[in-house]
């Protein structure tokens, strides 16, 4: 599904400087995140003239790419070109300077959130069509049509410790079955 963005996922790992300058990569819903090594080594220019890149923004120390919705796909090739960081320390930002605390915290709460902000966007949508449907007297409230679909809306909302417990998991390199089992506790009814 992604081969059509291999060039480009190519280009990108060139021009920040080459797979030995990226610490980490991650993406959001619009744009990739590269933490470098030395950003003196990105060609910030020549990434911004390429085609399907709308904008180049270093910000919090990150490189980071805005490329619009199809950033998984590439995503998923930078990915294959980018070595294994898995159970590397968190590492440096930029020229070798470590994060500030506060930029460690919005990296942290942004890393762990990413993952789930489209299921909670679903749900918000399917909320917002129960009220439509509502609205317009096409579904009543008491009705079982209207039942399911709040059960589906509200089950991202009933399970959001286990969700986060694993996101959080896989950012802290540690066993996410362990910290979701953890989380499922706080979930039961008792």
């Amino acid at each position: 599904m992604s081969k059509k963005y291999e060039s480009l996922a190519g280009t990108f790992v060139e021009k920040v400087g080459g797979s030995g300058n990226i610490s980490a990569v991650r993406h959001c819903q619009t744009r990739l995140r590269f933490t470098l090594r030395d950003t003196e080594k990105a060609d910030k220019e020549g990434i911004g003239n390429l085609d399907g890149v709308a904008q180049v923004v270093e910000s919090g120390g990150m490189f980071q790419v805005v490329i619009g919705m199809h950033v998984a796909e590439v995503f998923e090739e930078v990915e294959k070109l980018v070595p294994n960081r898995e159970g590397q320390e968190e590492p440096d930002k930029g020229n070798g300077k470590k994060m500030s605390p506060v930029d460690y915290v919005i990296d942290f709460v942004s890393s762990v959130f990413q993952p789930i902000v489209p299921a909670l966007s679903g749900a918000g949508m399917l909320k917002a069509l129960m009220a439509l449907l509502t609205v317009f007297h096409l579904v009543n409230s008491d009705s079982q049509t209207y039942y399911i679909l709040n059960f589906f809306a509200y089950a991202i909302f009933a399970f959001l410790q286990i969700l986060l417990a694993y996101t959080t998991a896989k950012r802290m390199k540690c066993n996410a079955i362990l910290a979701m089992s953890v989380a499922g506790i706080m979930c039961h009814a008792n």
